[in-house]
Order: C-alpha cells, then sequence, then structure tokens
C-alpha cells in the first residue's frame, strides 16, 4: 500500500485524537458504558481517518471483504437487527483499522495519544486505589476509566510492549500501574511470552532461566489461588457453544442471544455469556462454518 498524498496537516492531530478517545471515551454520567464508548468512538473518528489515504488492494483485503459480506449479509437472519447492527460496525471498524495502519509512515502521534490516554486512566486508578470509588468499577476494583480490571491490565501490557518496541523508554513506568495493581491472567500471560521472545533474541540461556522463573511464579500463583470452577466453567462454555455451530451461522451480534438455546452445562438463569470468550467458536457460531476460511487471514 501506498499514501496517496504528503501528509496533511490534520493528520497528525487526527491519529493522536484517535488513540486518545479510544483510551478515555468513557465519562461517567455522560458517554455510558467504557466499552460502548470506546467502539462508539473508533466507529465515527475511523471513517474520517480513511479519507487521509488511499489504499491498493490486495489479497488480505479481499479475503476481509469476503468476511465484511458474510457478516454483512448474516443481518437478515439474526436475532436483533439493531444489536447486530452495532457488532457489524465494530467489525467494519476493525477493518479501517487495519487498513490505516498499513499505510501509515509513523504511528508516533498513535503513540503519544496511548501515552496521555493511559495516563488519565493512571491518576483514575490511583484515586480507586486510595479509596475514592467515585468512577464506576466492576467490584470497586482498580480499572481507571475501563470499569474492567482486566481490561486496565491488558491495554498496559500491550501499550508497554509498544512503547519497548519504538523504543518509548521514559514513557514505559507509566504501565505499570495497570499491571501491578489490576492484574490479568491474560495481560501478565502475554506479558510473559513477549518477553520471553524478546530475551531469546538476545540470550538462549537468559530466555530459558526466564522461562523457568516464570513457570515456577505461575504455579506458586496457581497453588495458592486455584480456582477448578473457573476453568471447568471456561470448558463448560465452549461445549455448549459447539453445540450450536451451524453452516450459515446465528447471524451477527446473536451469541448472547442465541447461546442459551444449546446450553445445557451452563445455567443461563444465573449467568448470560455475551461471548465465547474463543474468538474461532465465537466466529463460527455467529457467521457459519464457511467463515473458518477466512479467520486466519
Amino acid at each position: 500500500m501506498t499514501k496517496d498524498t504528503e501528509i496533511s496537516r490534520f493528520e497528525v492531530p487526527c491519529l493522536f485524537l484517535l488513540s486518545l478517545g479510544t483510551l478515555i471515551a468513557y465519562w461517567p454520567g455522560i458517554t455510558g458504558a467504557s466499552l460502548t464508548a470506546g467502539w462508539l468512538w473508533l466507529i465515527i473518528s475511523l471513517p474520517i481517518m480513511m479519507f487521509f489515504y488511499k489504499f491498493d488492494t490486495k489479497i488480505e483485503h479481499q479475503f476481509g471483504l469476503a468476511f465484511l459480506i458474510i457478516a454483512t449479509l448474516s443481518l437478515l437472519w439474526t436475532t436483533n437487527f439493531n444489536i447486530g447492527l452495532y457488532y457489524l460496525l465494530q467489525i467494519i471498524s476493525l477493518g479501517m483499522a487495519f487498513c490505516l495502519g498499513s499505510v501509515l509512515k509513523s504511528i508516533k502521534p498513535i503513540i503519544y495519544g496511548l501515552i496521555l490516554g493511559l495516563i488519565i486512566n493512571d491518576i483514575v486508578a490511583i484515586s480507586q486505589y486510595l479509596g475514592y470509588h467515585n468512577i464506576f468499577s466492576l467490584d470497586n476494583s482498580v480499572a481507571g476509566l475501563f470499569v474492567n480490571h482486566n481490561i486496565y491490565c491488558e491495554v498496559s501490557v500491550v501499550i508497554l510492549i509498544c512503547l519497548l518496541v519504538f523504543e518509548f523508554y521514559w514513557w514505559v513506568p507509566i504501565t505499570f500501574l495497570g499491571i501491578i495493581l489490576a492484574p490479568s491472567r491474560s495481560g501478565l500471560l502475554a506479558l510473559i511470552i513477549c518477553g520471553f521472545i524478546w530475551v531469546y533474541n538476545k540470550s538462549k540461556v537468559l530466555a530459558l532461566l526466564l522461562a523457568i522463573i516464570s513457570l515456577l511464579l505461575m504455579l506458586y500463583y496457581y497453588v495458592n489461588n486455584f480456582n477448578i470452577a473457573s476453568i471447568n466453567q471456561r470448558f463448560d462454555l465452549w461445549l455448549d457453544t459447539l453445540r450450536g455451530l451451524t453452516i450459515f451461522g446465528t447471524g451477527v451480534g446473536s451469541y448472547e442471544l442465541m447461546f442459551p438455546k444449546y446450553a445445557i452445562h451452563i445455567n443461563t438463569l444465573l449467568e448470560r455469556p455475551k461471548y465465547a470468550h474463543n474468538d474461532i467458536l465465537n466466529n463460527i457460531f455467529e457467521f457459519g462454518i464457511f467463515c473458518t476460511l477466512l479467520i486466519p487471514l
């Protein structure tokens, strides 16, 4: 892909606001739920950014377009059209983000937006840690503006890796609060894997040592915090999801509404999962078995 024109004078602030807005889109009492607000910001801002660029179609874009066509057609049989349309817009936004990222000459404006956004979340997190829960979070946890502490940790990990890769070393400490005060298993596991890859390129012996230490720490954690019920619940969720897989799927955004129809291991009167917690299963459930040909691409 190639840029169509020279960098516009509006491009830098737009990229900055694109990333900043995604992290601070949730304003209590104004914008509603944090994830919803973040998605709405991307749905609105990404199409505007697309006007700055020209895109040359490649094979990956053709597969992506095919997937979008399948997702759009599934609106015809999804359970709730409005919910389906909202989720379809999310998928389209991810496609636009992929196209946008493939043509950028520099992502520095995006990184600076992420830095400022995370600093704002860190300030909120500190207030929550000190007991001032004036900004809602699940179970009064330390979550910044993300409401869910797992998301706060995962975002901090992603930004940490980004800062290290692009050598923004002075800003690395701003990621520590989200990792330390709101630890997430998936976030920490991702950090360990990325750290192992980075160390492996420097020293195989040191990487092996890091792997052993990480395994011992994880073993210690699970011995003291092991919850077999949580693991069993995840497998039960996947088993019930498998029962709902069809040729054409149940339609975009239909998982939460259609899952109870197939649930025999999960009591949906007590809990209603919104996602399968497995992207491949979730996509096949909603878009059908044929979409497996497009998922890897």
